[in-house]
């Protein structure tokens, strides 16, 4: 491919990623590490009449059911966590100012806004864990693996950043980081 080729990658479950060479490359190979992100579609509910219950109980009976594997992974993208409140008032109820008031400001609905906050941070930090990886550092900056642990706490980019960053935002987010980590680097061995 030339510098002014582009590629795209694409799977069905993830989203698509264009690649391109950087303008001032002049080499005949180059090696690029391409991640694909994971795009999960919610679909409605869908209801289909006329149910037979002995044929879902032949089909349920005779389901083979895989083993459980309770091990988390990390990294893993099942790991996410919501919390949806439960629905209460069944039946039929009158909303107006007072029950809206109190449903926003009550006690139970701050507790369950401050969860679902920290579940939100916990996505988040479980994303940005698997988005700045090693070996991503290591192809973008070319550092000593002893080294890593050091450029990342003096990089400190935060969860949100990193959740929300396109690999090529990372990439550039990382280059420009490691570029002060040196010169920092070289001042304090002066």
């Amino acid at each position: 491919m030339s510098t002014t080729d582009t590629i795209e990658f694409s799977a069905i479950g993830y989203k698509k990623y264009r690649f391109w060479l950087p303008s001032n490359f002049t080499g005949d190979s180059y090696q690029a590490l391409i991640l694909l992100e994971k795009v999960v579609y919610t679909l409605d509910q869908v209801d289909i009449g006329l149910f037979n219950y002995e044929k879902f109980k032949k089909d349920f009976e005779s389901m083979k059911l895989q083993e459980e594997n309770n091990s988390v992974v990390a990294g893993d993208p099942t790991y996410y966590k919501r919390y949806v409140a439960p629905k209460e008032n069944f039946g039929y109820t009158i909303k107006g100012p007072f029950s809206a008031l109190y449903n926003k400001f009550s006690r139970r609905a701050k507790e369950l806004e401050k969860l679902q906050s920290i579940l939100e941070n916990e996505n988040k930090n479980v994303t940005a864990s698997m988005k700045l990886t090693k070996d991503l550092i290591v192809q973008v900056t070319g550092i000593s693996e002893s080294e890593i642990d050091r450029f990342v706490s003096y990089c400190n980019m935060g969860s949100e950043f990193v959740a929300n960053a396109t690999t090529y935002d990372l990439m550039v987010a990382i280059d420009r980081c490691y570029k002060s980590f040196l010169v920092d680097k070289e001042k304090k061995e002066k």
